[in-house]
């Protein structure tokens, strides 16, 4: 998609990328719509203020009718309540610069005609613990902050889906996001960096203490588990070969959540961050702390990091959203050569992403009859670590129905030893089996 490319025809078989067409035009053009508000308080040139303001008119006008959609969430600026969400971020902070510009009758059309429905489409989208439900909840607060809306403000506050219950029940004493995914952990981040740098602008910042101090945690928390090269695992959905530390999202957040490593990845940039708050210089920064052997239960996980070995071995998931047939799957690396590792997926688009990548054969697990843990998500359990940190062994009780799988992972001096226990339960033969991906070149024995 660009922006001069025309729109698809209204006609059969073009639907999907007709609405697809909308959907990028219509971020394009939001996201147009900030940077014109900020070029006019940087300029004071009224172009940009009378074309940002048109186009709050515009979509105030127009919000109510827009087709109301229900796939997920309620949305009517976009096809789902996650785009609204982001987008409804986007346009609030348009409203802060262009508001001490404009006259309050204007105004409070913006916050009648299109923030306030929004909102409750938002709100009325809240139904489970997840990465969509916090981007709801910053949302509305911000609404409610730059409106002075209490209620908008309570609810994004202190409902049963407002930040301070799903960051309570979403994340782990160890500070990890419950999906079980960093590049979702990333995104809680990013929503939470969001409310926070709004809140901090409008001379709140102090109302989310607490909110700051658990964001902070959870955007440091997937260095515990990094591999050699910053190589992060791959957890449930994540698309594959990220990093950790996320570099990029350390140096964005830095204006609220202020780290050595993001004010280094800050300096140089050039972005509206800098221009308005430069970060402070940083001569050095300090080295990361190692990966030690441990158990991870933020992540049903354990690391065994023992004379040269590091691997990250995981005994189930707690959420459905994200969740892949990965029950007692391990990554494996010796020094900073990848033994085992997982691919991660592909777009949720794609059939491979449910029909291969979600499952057991693109994992590091064991089988039964071809197929690996059913149903998932579940939960095994930890059983034992050795104290030196050079074995850890889990199990699962229920991987499939009534068959219960076990795995324990051993440095032994120089050796690597994995060990894979099935029990099935029945005097029927089943085919006993265990899936392994590498990037190595492998020959078989």
């Amino acid at each position: 998609w660009t922006p001069d490319q025309p729109i698809p025809p209204d006609e059969p078989g073009s639907e999907k990328l007709r609405a697809a067409w909308i959907a990028h035009n219509r971020i394009y053009n939001i996201d147009r719509v900030l940077d014109a508000a900020r070029l006019f308080r940087l300029t004071g040139d009224n172009r940009y203020f009378d074309w940002a303001a048109s186009q709050l008119d515009f979509y105030a006008d127009a919000y109510h009718g827009f087709p109301l959609q229900t796939w997920n969430g309620r949305a009517q600026l976009m096809n789902q309540s996650l785009d609204e969400a982001t987008r409804a971020l986007v346009l609030i902070e348009t409203v802060r610069l262009l508001k001490p510009h404009v006259p309050a009758a204007r105004v409070n059309h913006w916050r009648d005609g299109l923030f306030l429905p929004l909102a409750a489409n938002l709100m009325a989208s809240s139904r489970e613990v997840h990465n969509i439900a916090v981007w709801h909840a910053a949302a509305v607060t911000l609404i409610g902050l730059e409106f002075d809306q209490t209620e908008l403000i309570a609810f994004g506050k202190h409902s049963p889906f407002g930040l301070r219950s799903l960051l309570e029940t979403g994340v782990s004493p160890d500070w990890f996001w419950y999906e079980h995914s960093l590049s979702y952990q990333d995104y809680v981040v990013q929503a939470m960096v969001e409310l926070l740098v709004g809140a901090s602008l409008r001379g709140r910042l102090a109302d989310f203490a607490r909110e700051l101090w658990i964001t902070q945690n959870l955007m440091i928390a997937p260095m515990t588990v990094r591999f050699a090269d910053e190589d992060a695992p791959t957890l449930n959905d994540s698309p594959p070969n990220r990093k950790a530390p996320n570099r990029r999202l350390w140096a964005a957040s830095r204006r609220v959540l202020p780290t050595w490593i993001g004010l280094k990845e800050a300096e140089n940039q050039l972005s509206w961050d800098n221009l308005l708050d430069p970060p402070k210089a940083v001569d050095s920064v300090p080295p990361l702390p190692e990966a030690v052997s441990g158990p991870v239960p933020g992540l049903d996980a354990v690391q065994v990091v023992k004379n040269g070995w590091h691997a990250l071995l995981r005994y189930g998931q707690k959420a459905r959203f994200h969740a892949q047939q990965e029950a007692l799957t391990y990554e494996l690396q010796y020094g900073d050569t990848w033994i085992l590792r997982d691919a991660g997926t592909v777009g949720y688009g794609s059939p491979l992403h449910k029909d291969y990548f979600s499952r057991a054969p693109a994992h590091n697990v064991p089988l039964v009859n071809g197929d690996g843990q059913t149903p998932w998500p579940s939960e095994g359990q930890l059983d034992e670590i050795a104290p030196d940190g050079s074995s850890a062994t889990v199990s699962h009780p229920s991987y499939r129905p009534g068959v219960t799988a076990t795995r324990r992972l051993a440095v032994e001096g120089g050796e690597f030893i994995d060990e894979v226990g099935v029990t099935t339960g029945s005097d029927t033969p089943q085919a006993i089996g265990v899936v392994l991906n590498t990037p190595c070149a492998v020959t078989a024995d």
